[in-house]
């Protein structure tokens, strides 16, 4: 698994050698802190509408198609994860990070679904994944992970804002 970011540093080195970022949030919305990934690019969405930010939802391989015509350099997956750390922690990992390990609740493992899109769009993948609290249905998004989510936003409007 990739290394726990305790600052920005990683994920500001990643977004800034990107000529054209897609964002993909995946996730659950009625599973309390399952659906943070999707919170994220909602919100991203409602302030920029940038065709860049996608809601990936619970099965993200159904709107590859629409990378198509986006023809990313880079890829951002959001999703939440449990991998044992602090409630709102996360993690910036590659497709190799997260082969072989259970980290989702996805039908299709995400790795399968990186090694995918870094085939076929020879994009830059990276995986955000954050530390859930709680996956109660129909409950909201717990303090942590909200912080955690609102920080992210901050960090990522300005690249969909041009």
């Amino acid at each position: 698994m990739g290394r726990l970011i305790f600052e920005k540093n990683e994920l500001i080195e990643f977004l800034s050698h990107a000529e054209r970022l897609v964002l993909i949030g995946v996730g659950n919305e009625n599973l309390g802190d399952d659906g943070v990934g999707v919170y994220i690019v909602n919100s991203i969405h409602k302030a920029t509408k940038s065709n860049f930010v996608l809601n990936g939802g619970s099965v993200p391989e159904n709107i590859t198609h629409k990378l198509r015509n986006l023809l990313p350099t880079h890829i951002l997956l959001i999703d939440a994860a449990n991998f044992n750390e602090e409630p709102g922690s996360f993690i910036l990992a590659t497709s190799d990070d997260v082969v072989g390990k259970s980290i989702s609740t996805h039908q299709l493992p995400l790795s399968i679904l990186m090694k995918y899109l870094e085939n076929e769009y020879h994009a830059n993948v990276r995986l955000l994944c954050i530390q859930i609290e709680s996956k109660i249905p129909s409950m909201k998004l717990t303090q942590s992970v909200l912080h955690t989510a609102n920080n992210l936003i901050n960090i990522l409007i300005p690249y969909f804002s041009k």
